[in-house]
């Protein structure tokens, strides 16, 4: 099932305008802090400036996406979790790293809702990939199960199931009813976890987006529209160091 939610949405309407006793024209740029700025040359009527941001519409979309994906990237690059929330299973664990002399790190879990970190903790690719294999362990554990009890209810059968890290999905399945599993899902709610398996296997009888397969879908969750605007939000609030 796709994200649906993969474009950032820009608000045209909030700018900073700023003079410039330099600027012989206006120009605009987008900065990570403040977004849209206009800067326009001192005289210039600002009434103008809707006319000229209406204008050059599809270029701010563009240069908006840009900043947007260069300030998830950084952090990515510079974030990890002190707690992680894990809303399908109603669990909140902490998480303590602790430096160590060997080069890899190496993951432990207790009873008590504690997962600690040995190793070369300052090294963020290596915890966030500990961190992913992971989550992984969990989803196979204890989402699978949830996945096979709606396959035996709805009599929608599948072949295997993987669990990966999709950077834009939350699952597919292939024409072989094969299905992967984001394990992203974890950090969401039980409804939404169950909605997208119900989405899935009923891909296992229709393979594509048709109206037949959403006759199907609304069959066994009439509320299906609410929970695909639903799942848009939720993907823009994870947490930026689980994406890849």
């Amino acid at each position: 099932m796709e994200n649906t939610a993969k474009k950032y949405n820009f608000d045209f309407s909030n700018f900073t305008l700023e003079t410039s006793l330099r600027a012989k024209n206006v120009w605009l740029k987008i900065t990570g802090d403040k977004g849209l700025v206009v800067v326009i040359p001192k005289g210039f009527d600002s009434r103008r400036i809707p006319a000229l941001i209406q204008k050059e519409k599809e270029w701010i979309k563009r240069q908006a996406e840009r900043v947007h994906q260069q300030n998830l990237q950084y952090q990515w690059e510079n974030s990890l979790p002190d707690k992680i929330h894990l809303q399908s299973v109603d669990e909140i664990w902490n998480v303590k790293y602790h430096k160590a002399s060997f080069p890899e790190v190496r993951l432990y879990g207790d009873n008590a809702g504690t997962i600690s970190l040995w190793g070369d903790v300052e090294d963020k690719r290596k915890c966030r990939l500990a961190l992913f294999l992971w989550l992984k362990n969990k989803t196979q554990r204890r989402l699978v199960p949830i996945l096979k009890r709606i396959s035996q209810e709805t009599g929608f059968s599948y072949n295997r199931v993987a669990i990966k890290g999709q950077k834009s999905i939350w699952a597919s399945c292939s024409q072989k009813k094969n299905i992967n599993l984001n394990f992203k899902l974890m950090m969401i709610p039980r409804r939404l976890v169950e909605y997208i398996f119900l989405h899935e296997l009923c891909h296992t009888v229709v393979l594509n987006h048709s109206r037949r397969f959403w006759n199907l879908v609304a069959k066994w969750e009439p509320r299906y529209k609410e929970y695909n605007k639903e799942l848009c939000s939720v993907w823009r609030s994870l947490p930026a160091w689980v994406h890849k």
